[in-house]
């Protein structure tokens, strides 16, 4: 084997031991060894929760006319989005600090001390178990939003084939009175039908609240409301002094 691939046969190896000891190589972690033991010291951290509520309001389609047919005053024909703070929460917890990484060698000889570690390396208790945390109660569930409602499901023909938005705002308009006028005979016991039974009778009457409703949004807009959360760490570094 002459000098060349002698080198070329060294190189290969010096390669492969190089990659094979780069791939062995790991972080080092925290725990309990039967010679000791390696933990972090525990730094503050301070969590802020935020509960807020956004209220959207969007104009209607025929919000410009709402006063003309049906005499509604103040309606807004521009889209607002308004936040309020409902609630804020603030807790301190532990937190790994790694600037303060301890190792305690174990005597070779008598008892050794009982360490707990938290999950992330943080000691917990020495010669003495720590209570488990109290299970957190579940947080309530949600309201279940109402279902939205399209208007457009409850236009006539003669509505969606108007040939102007004045002319659609008009005849939606005498929709809703309409709507009103057979509410009003069904309570009075003066429409053509009135069911018999009370069942019937609460059903028709709430479909034509729902009718009405829907329609009433293309004046006067609709507002939507929904709570968001927001969560913020801080870790400080040194005290915080209010002012």
């Amino acid at each position: 084997m002459n000098i060349r691939k002698i080198a070329l046969t060294a190189g290969l190896l010096l390669s492969v031991l190089t990659t094979s000891a780069q791939g062995q190589s790991s972080a080092y972690q925290p725990g309990v060894t039967q010679d000791g033991v390696s933990y972090f010291l525990p730094k503050t951290m301070v969590t802020v929760t935020v509960t807020a509520q956004k209220q959207t309001f969007k104009p209607g389609e025929f919000s410009r006319y709402a006063e003309r047919y049906l005499r509604l005053s103040d309606v807004k024909d521009k889209a607002e989005e308004v936040w309020s703070i409902k609630d804020i929460k603030i807790q301190t917890v532990g937190v790994p600090d790694k600037d303060n990484l301890y190792t305690l060698t174990f005597p070779a000889k008598g008892n050794r001390p009982y360490f707990e570690l938290t999950n992330d390396g943080v000691l917990r208790g020495v010669n003495v178990r720590a209570k488990e945390p109290t299970a957190k109660s579940e947080p309530a569930p949600a309201p279940k939003q109402a279902k939205k409602v399209n208007p457009q499901e409850y236009m006539t023909e003669e509505i969606l084939m108007a040939s102007s938005t004045a002319k659609m705002a008009e005849l939606t308009a005498k929709e809703i009175y309409n709507i009103r006028e057979s509410r009003n005979n069904i309570t009075r016991g003066q429409a053509d039908f009135v069911p018999t039974d009370g069942e019937s009778l609460k059903f028709m009457l709430e479909s034509l609240t729902a009718q009405e409703t829907a329609l009433l949004t293309l004046f006067s807009g609709t507002n939507e409301t929904e709570e968001v959360t927001f969560t913020i760490n801080v870790t400080p570094d040194e005290a915080l002094n209010p002012r």
